[in-house]
């Protein structure tokens, strides 16, 4: 192979390893609390006392600093390891001395202690009734372009456990009550994982570019 093409071959194939790891930094790389707005309340159990949080974002991000509230009771969410995209984890509310009653309450999830700054909320459901202390706020904010909370209330109608099947529920509609154990959530296919693959192909073809290039060369 004459040192020209050589050359040129190392060339794309350190940029195209260049691209990957860019890639895999940039769509895996977690984010902190403050900085992933991409959390969901996806279930509540009354009996068990305990709520699913969800990653409905294409990173990984870490909930520990994410505050639980039911005004006028809140935590901090501490111990917990790193949400994948899709990925949810079960938060034990009763152990942060969190009450839910299941005649009727809220749940907000914030970012940090300005509980009336609707930039500060990222997630929320009342239930029972409507116009809780955080359900205002909740309506006037938004994540991404979408209304954290469009108003109303869940009818828990006697079920123990509210659950959701949207990733990111924001109206009432979109939950329902049942009784017993809540059904086993998938995640979606996140966007890191979409990059990942796109890159991976990319590669394979500018290899398989380079690599007819250097048989028409030598032949």
């Amino acid at each position: 192979m004459p040192a020209t093409h050589a050359r040129t071959a190392t060339r794309v194939t350190m940029l195209v390893i260049a691209f990957i790891t860019a890639t895999l930094w940039l769509t895996s790389a977690p984010a902190g609390a403050v900085e992933g707005e991409t959390f969901a309340i996806t279930e509540v159990d009354f009996g068990a006392r305990t709520i699913e949080v969800t990653n409905y974002g294409d990173a990984d991000v870490d909930p520990n600093g994410l505050i639980v509230c039911n005004f006028p009771d809140y935590a901090p969410i501490s111990g917990a390891a790193t949400l994948a995209p899709g990925a949810s984890m079960t938060v034990d509310v009763a152990s942060m001395n969190i009450p839910t009653d299941g005649s009727g309450g809220e749940l907000g999830l914030y970012l940090n202690t300005a509980f009336e700054d609707p930039t500060a909320i990222v997630a929320y459901v009342e239930w029972g009734s409507t116009g809780h202390q955080r359900s205002s706020v909740a309506q006037a904010a938004q994540v991404g372009g979408t209304q954290v909370w469009a108003g109303g209330f869940v009818d828990p109608a006697g079920g123990s456990v509210l659950t959701t099947s949207v990733a990111f529920p924001t109206s009432p509609a979109q939950w329902s009550a049942q009784t017993g154990a809540a059904l086993p959530r998938t995640g979606p296919v996140g966007l890191g994982t979409a990059l990942v693959g796109g890159a991976l192909l990319v590669a394979g073809l500018v290899l398989l570019t380079a690599g007819r290039r250097r048989s028409s060369t030598t032949s």
